[in-house]
């Protein structure tokens, strides 16, 4: 199938028809008497095999979601070109093969029915049966050709599938380009600007400075990274609000919060569930690594296998390796204090997440329509 000639039916339809072909498939083949079956073509487990696997691709990715309802497939990938095209290209692909076998496996016993219907005849006749049963033997071998070529491509179709998966799990999604982010960043750095001027204020000189930067400045170079991060984030709601079809839980529907961290590879990646997103940064960002040797703990890498290597030496092995089974992750504890990227207000760690949930939420809830601006920086800089 040519890209061309991809269908521009939604994904919801081109799944269910998938289905419903596996489905005709099945029932063709149940017969105990399936010629297709008989003469092995294809078995009945692997087709089975098949279809448990698209249908569980299908509910894993929401494949059968309409595609204006959010958390579709279709509304998910609606951005990637490519990959819709991938997806529309395998399902139309399958859903031919599958046709294509039924009309095989209804042609079959259509045959087997006619040649039972003749076999007293033909236990009478002895001229010119030598030639008749090689066209026979010439006509099964094509028609078993074109049957495994045709699970073939399914199999094929599917594993693609299976990889788009991976693709959309890892977050090798084109969520759009959204160039034009200028309301968005004004709308951020505004707020951030007024919670610095704030803080500021009222501890003065306790402030952490960032590097760079002297104490009392209001600017937010330092986290430009993160606040062209919160923009997208913002242009990506306003996308979703007005593709998706309005739902009761529009707030949370917004998935406020996102990665604080500068060099994530999937930064970009909104969380509806706090405890989605701190599971991310924990697992992900927030570990050391442990001596259980002595008191070393840091989280950097080369500085353990540093330490390893002058403290702890032992004979062979890979250190970067070995680092990796001291690797432990972190613990939201009392003890340890960080400043808040956004505001430069400290806090104890356990305390920040809250803190942060909160700025981020502040910034989601402008994606929805009818909020004022003025109210929501006022908002954003009155008292904790």
């Amino acid at each position: 199938m040519t890209i061309s000639s991809i269908p521009t039916a939604p994904i919801t339809d081109l799944y269910q028809k998938c289905i419903d072909a596996f489905d005709t498939l099945t029932h063709a083949i149940s017969d105990e008497d399936c010629s297709m079956i008989r003469l092995g073509h294809i078995t009945r487990p692997e087709v089975q095999c098949l279809s448990a696997r698209l249908s569980a691709w299908g509910t894993s990715q929401k494949a059968n979601y309409p595609a204006r309802t959010r958390g579709s497939l279709e509304g998910h990938i609606r951005h990637d070109d490519l990959l819709l095209r991938v997806v529309k290209g395998c399902l139309s692909g399958v859903r031919m093969a599958l046709t294509e076998l039924g009309v095989s496996a209804r042609r079959c016993e259509a045959e087997a029915g006619a040649e039972a219907g003749e076999d007293d005849e033909c236990f009478s006749m002895v001229s010119g049966s030598s030639d008749a049963d090689a066209d026979a033997e010439q006509e099964q071998g094509k028609r078993r050709s074109r049957i495994r070529t045709a699970m073939d491509d399914i199999k094929m179709g599917i594993d693609l599938l299976d990889n788009v998966a991976t693709m959309i799990q890892d977050g090798e999604v084109d969520e759009g380009a959204f160039a034009d982010l200028g309301v968005e960043m004004e709308q951020i750095v505004g707020i951030v600007r007024s919670w610095r001027r704030k803080v500021y204020a009222d501890a003065g000189a306790d402030v952490p400075a960032p590097a760079g930067l002297i104490p009392g400045d209001d600017s937010v170079d330092d986290i430009m990274w993160f606040c062209e991060r919160l923009a997208r984030a913002q242009a990506k709601r306003k996308d979703d609000h007005a593709f998706y079809d309005p739902v009761d839980d529009a707030y949370d529907a917004l998935a406020p919060y996102l990665c604080t961290f500068a060099d994530c590879r999937i930064g970009q990646k909104l969380y509806s569930r706090v405890d989605d997103w701190i599971g991310h940064e924990q697992q992900v960002h927030r570990f050391e690594y442990v001596c259980d040797r002595c008191v070393c703990r840091t989280p950097e890498k080369q500085e353990f296998v540093d330490h390893l290597r002058e403290h702890h030496p032992s004979p062979g092995g890979d250190l970067w390796e070995l680092a990796e089974t001291f690797r432990r992750q972190g613990e939201y504890d009392g003890e340890k204090r960080e400043t808040c990227l956004l505001c430069r207000k400290e806090f104890a760690l356990s305390d920040l997440c809250m803190h942060l949930q909160a700025h981020m939420e502040t910034f989601s809830v402008l994606a929805l329509p009818g909020f004022d601006w003025d109210r929501v920086v006022s908002e954003a800089t009155r008292d904790d």
